[in-house]
């Protein structure tokens, strides 16, 4: 008799033994699954957040645009900048393109994020109210707020000009906005 209690006893031991193996494997992919689910949550969180972001400054710059009704409008417009975080790190330091343009997070002329302004107003036309109406806004948007340290392209937001207007996608270079 005694020997089948002490069976009995092993066996209770051997079966709480598998079922904590068990749990164990089972918290364990409850937690690899969740791990993987929450990455990917973040991930679209940041990708909706980024393009609301932009649309938001796009929608900003349009609502300038179509009230351009004189110079006053039309000086508006061209000397607002906006600032967008296309990488999500938090940081408006890194040099993007949207379209056809380049440019900084930190400065980004509502001129380049809007292609078909009423009566063109584009980076040349804005260049030219602004020089001839506000130069305080022109100088503005054509001064660097970071060094061009090293490549322009790792870690910092250079908009240098290379001298080439003709194939250049940098704004800067395309309509000439230079420091004087």
């Amino acid at each position: 008799m005694l020997g089948k209690k002490g069976d009995k006893s092993l066996s209770m031991i051997f079966g709480l033994f598998v079922l904590l193996i068990i749990s164990l494997v089972v918290l364990s992919l409850f937690f690899k699954f969740t791990e993987k689910s929450s990455s990917k949550l973040t991930s679209t969180g940041q990708e909706y957040f980024t393009k609301a972001a932009i649309d938001k400054a796009v929608q900003q710059c349009m609502t300038l645009c179509e009230g351009i009704e004189n110079n006053n409008d039309a000086i508006e417009f061209c000397r607002k900048f906006v600032q967008i975080d296309f990488d999500g790190d938090n940081l408006l330091e890194s040099k993007h393109s949207y379209g056809q343009w380049d440019f900084c997070e930190n400065k980004v002329p509502c001129f380049v994020l809007i292609d078909k302004c009423k009566n063109s107003y584009d980076g040349a036309k804005c260049k030219t109210i602004l020089t001839a109406y506000r130069v305080d806004a022109y100088e503005a948007l054509a001064n660097e707020e970071f060094p061009c340290d090293g490549d322009p392209m790792e870690g910092s937001c250079c908009m240098g000009l290379s001298g080439d207007q003709t194939t250049s996608n940098n704004w800067k270079e395309r309509f000439d906005f230079t420091s004087s």
